[in-house]
């Protein structure tokens, strides 16, 4: 049985809920497909609205890419775990104007 924090699951989309959807092609055309409605102008914007957020990772670093809204407490909780899993050393916020690092390997509970 494959894990939930499975490295296949580094490049997804996340779902409001917290869980991942593996994408099959591309995060815009994923969108268009299986989020959105099919008639939508820019499926990757309809599909941050609706509080997904699109995941990939550049080396050691995971990303949550929504230009509309920040991740939830859950989204955040299980992304902390995704990048845990697959030893990534951080995950950053990518809000398009603004970023920053939601978690890194480095922090620790006081």
């Amino acid at each position: 049985m494959e894990s939930f924090y499975s490295r296949d699951n580094c490049h997804s989309w996340q779902t409001p809920t917290g869980n991942f959807y593996k994408i099959r092609d591309t995060h815009s055309v994923d969108a268009g497909k299986n989020i959105v409605p099919v008639n939508s102008n820019d499926p990757v914007m309809d599909a941050w609205k609706r509080g997904y957020n699109r995941i990939h990772y550049y080396g050691n670093t995971l990303y949550v890419n929504n230009e509309i809204r920040s991740p939830s407490t859950i989204q955040i909780r299980h992304l902390i775990q995704l990048a845990k899993e697959n030893n990534f050393e951080e995950v950053e916020y990518d809000g398009g104007e603004t970023s920053y690092i939601i978690w890194s390997i480095n922090d620790t509970l006081e």
